[in-house]
């Protein structure tokens, strides 16, 4: 399904989801042309805010900078439509590396999350893997309480977050610190059913013909998530994801989503108390490093998916 060759000059891209994220985009997108990235793609889901202007914006003055589409089909209203429009934006990937005849590496962040610049930078970094999966490790970073409740940017909330001047904690999916597949080579020499590839959960795991595909420990990327962000846009993104659910809440898959978005709004009426427990960015990174030990096929993350999300999954296509 994949090549395992390696090729140094390899094109880039970056491809995420937005939704009414003026806060975040602008920041978004020249952090990762910062990076080196060839391209960036913006699937929208019709935002109502500035997302889309500033997204047109910006490509004027770059044009590698792309509105891919704007559509309110990619709209996240439950668990089972963030995983279709994750695989729309996934089929669009594989269908533009067709179209230009070359391996690819793609980058599948969501816009609150950063990719941490290797040493060497991305196009020395990622020709040395010869892996097609590169697992994503996320540092969550959260403002203290002193500047949460005043109008930061997220351009000064990432500066901080790189300079280890913000605390956070490492972000677990049931005890796996390997919490996305978001950064995969696809080559189009050896892609023979596109339609057997997907991600699932928002690009938390690839499935290749209805099997998890399992990425090595010792192969992965830093993230940092910019999850702790002022109260006023937590707020607001709370509540926009509460209005989904409610719009469209499919109570017997999604209700567990719509309880995660009840108890971040808890967290913030004890903010000061959740700060307190959170780690330095020195504590931080050693714990990323232990990551390289985890063994990956105890992954009870991906034994949930493998063995309750798949199955339920064709359950919901089969009604």
């Amino acid at each position: 399904m994949f090549s395992d060759q390696g090729k140094r000059g390899m094109k880039i891209i970056a491809a995420t989801r937005t939704y009414n994220d003026q806060y975040f985009i602008e920041t978004f997108v020249r952090h990762y042309l910062s990076l080196g990235v060839d391209e960036i793609l913006v699937f929208d889901s019709a935002s109502q805010d500035n997302t889309v202007k500033i997204v047109r914006e910006i490509g004027r003055k770059y044009p590698q900078v792309e509105l891919s589409i704007s559509s309110p089909d990619l709209r996240h209203t439950s668990d089972t439509k963030e995983a279709e429009s994750c695989n729309f934006v996934l089929q669009s990937a594989i269908q533009r590396t067709m179209a230009l005849s070359q391996p690819v590496w793609w980058i599948f962040p969501d816009i609150d999350e950063f990719l941490e610049n290797p040493p060497s930078g991305l196009h020395s970094f990622f020709p040395g893997f010869t892996e097609n999966i590169i697992r994503g490790v996320f540092l969550e970073w959260y403002l203290d309480p002193s500047k949460a409740i005043k109008s930061v940017s997220s351009k000064e909330m990432l500066r901080l977050a790189l300079k280890g001047r913000l605390k956070g904690k490492q972000l677990l999916a049931m005890e796996d610190p390997f919490y996305k597949d978001c950064i995969l080579k696809l080559d189009p020499q050896v892609i023979s059913s596109p339609d057997q590839i997907k991600t699932t959960l928002g690009n938390h795991r690839l499935v290749i013909n209805g099997k998890v595909t399992t990425g090595k420990s010792s192969s992965w990327a830093l993230f940092h998530h910019l999850r702790g962000v002022p109260f006023i846009e937590s707020q607001r993104r709370i509540r926009t994801r509460i209005g989904l659910f409610q719009a469209g809440h499919d109570e017997k898959y999604d209700a567990q989503l719509y309880l995660h978005f009840q108890k971040l709004q808890n967290q913030l009426r004890d903010y000061q108390n959740y700060y307190s427990k959170l780690l330095s960015d020195s504590d931080l990174r050693k714990q990323a490093e232990e990551c390289r030990n985890f063994d990956s096929e105890e992954s009870k993350f991906d034994r949930f998916i493998e063995e309750i999300y798949l199955a339920r999954e064709e359950a919901y296509i089969g009604n």
